[in-house]
């Protein structure tokens, strides 16, 4: 048995309900569906095939939205994201970026932080593209003559 701040932290990471997406409201899954398909274009790993799962849940902890955990017995990956992050889907982006960084690194490791500015990037730049032809990536720029 661990220290008391260590059973304290267990219970606020514990989860206290999970919610099945039929169960959201509608605004609920559009903006849980956005968020999904915003992330999977920059990483591609939230699909059918891969082994990550995310669940929808309320923790004990009303200030933790997002959690990570891996299962080394068969080398799977679940996400647990907070039901009340659903309020602005600009936080649920926030916290699944957060989450699904983890595949690179530990909470504030060198490689989590980088992934999590990468994905960003990304995403900035697949929700940032204009809408013309002109591949915006490819525009040249003249040197001072």
């Amino acid at each position: 048995m661990g220290s008391f701040a260590d059973v304290l932290k267990e219970l606020g990471n514990a989860v206290m309900c999970s919610y099945e997406i039929a169960n959201l409201s509608t605004e609920e899954k559009e903006i849980f569906n956005w968020a999904m398909k915003t992330v999977n274009e920059v990483e591609g790993v939230l699909n059918e095939t891969s082994n990550i799962s995310v669940n929808i849940v309320d923790f004990g902890d009303e200030n933790l939205l997002g959690l990570w955990e891996f299962n080394s017995s068969d080398a799977t990956y679940k996400i647990s994201i907070a039901r009340k992050g659903f309020a602005d889907r600009f936080d649920l982006l926030s916290t699944l970026i957060h989450e699904v960084a983890h595949i690179y690194g530990a909470d504030g490791s060198k490689p989590h932080v980088a992934a999590i500015e990468r994905i960003w990037r990304e995403v900035y730049r697949n929700l940032a593209k204009p809408k013309s032809a002109v591949n915006y990536r490819e525009v040249q720029v003249s040197a001072c003559a």
